[in-house]
């Protein structure tokens, strides 16, 4: 496929010329633009192609999104049940019994489930 022109009426609109402008709305453009030149312009992709590409499309960014979802919930129960410092200081522990390390005060006996 040969190189696309860029008309000058689009500069600004995908150029990030303009301190309104950002990646994302670059981003659009230039998708907006790779669209129609690839549907009018260069005719290699169909228009009853178009729903499968697009559903193509956002396969992807949504099981990344919901991956990217389960992690946070999960690293929140983590943090709410204080269970890296629970399992640092078991691995403490068991690997430095005698040994008092500062930097790692030990963990008040409620928050690790003994009252």
């Amino acid at each position: 496929m040969p190189n696309a022109y860029v008309p000058p009426g689009c500069e600004g609109l995908g150029g990030g010329e303009t301190p309104a402008e950002n990646t994302a709305e670059a981003s659009a453009v230039a998708a907006v633009y790779a669209l129609v030149l690839a549907v009018l312009i260069y005719r290699q992709v169909r228009l009853r192609e178009l729903p499968d590409i697009l559903l193509r499309c956002g396969v992807t960014p949504s099981v990344v999104f919901l991956l990217i979802g389960t992690s946070m919930a999960l690293s929140w129960v983590l943090a709410h049940e204080n269970i890296p410092r629970n399992v640092g200081a078991a691995l403490l522990g068991v690997l430095l019994p005698t040994t008092y390390v500062p930097w790692f005060p030990p963990t008040p006996p409620r928050l690790l489930g003994r009252d």
